[in-house]
């Protein structure tokens, strides 16, 4: 433990989506990673103070989960294209929470980051909407760069929340 007290967190996890393995991460900046947006109607532009933001009004999130894949596996290509086989289109109109698959995040055994959590459950995990998706085909590493939107659902007891920690 550091000299303060401090408590530092490292540690890999493994991801599955709807139970398959999607494989190993790019470092860094292509590793797991969960990410929210929040939203919000920004009280500003009054009469008495101008342009200044001066409250909100909270209007839920957006919850994310992002990674680079450094391998090319049934796992990473169902995250990279869920609606069908890749290259094939797909039944339009269909919506995406019936689509969308378990995301679980696993933290590996005997890293510090065991217990901080062990799990992390997304329920509803599906490619986001507007991410343009890559796949290089040539002399160099085939990575299977993903970002998915984790849709909220009910977690249990009229919870509704975008996934679940253990």
């Amino acid at each position: 433990m550091p000299a303060g007290g401090e408590i530092l967190i490292a540690g890999e996890y493994n991801l599955t989506l709807n139970g398959v393995a999607v494989g190993m991460f790019e470092g860094d900046a292509g590793l797991p990673t969960i990410e929210q947006v929040t939203h919000a109607e920004v009280v500003a532009n009054t009469s008495r103070y101008g342009k200044s933001t001066i409250d909100a009004i909270g209007q839920g999130a957006d919850w994310f989960a992002g990674y680079t894949c450094e391998e090319y596996r049934p796992g990473s290509i169902a995250a990279f294209w869920p609606f069908a086989a890749p290259g094939l289109m797909g039944i339009i109109s269909r919506l995406y929470f019936e689509m969308a698959s378990p995301l679980v995040f696993t933290v590996v055994a005997g890293t510090p980051a065991v217990g901080a959590p062990n799990t992390l459950t997304a329920n509803k995990a599906i490619l986001a909407p507007g991410f343009n998706t890559r796949l290089l085909f040539g002399p160099t590493l085939r990575k299977v760069p993903i970002r998915q939107i984790l849709l909220p659902y009910d977690t249990g007891g009229g919870i509704v929340g975008w996934y679940t920690q253990a």
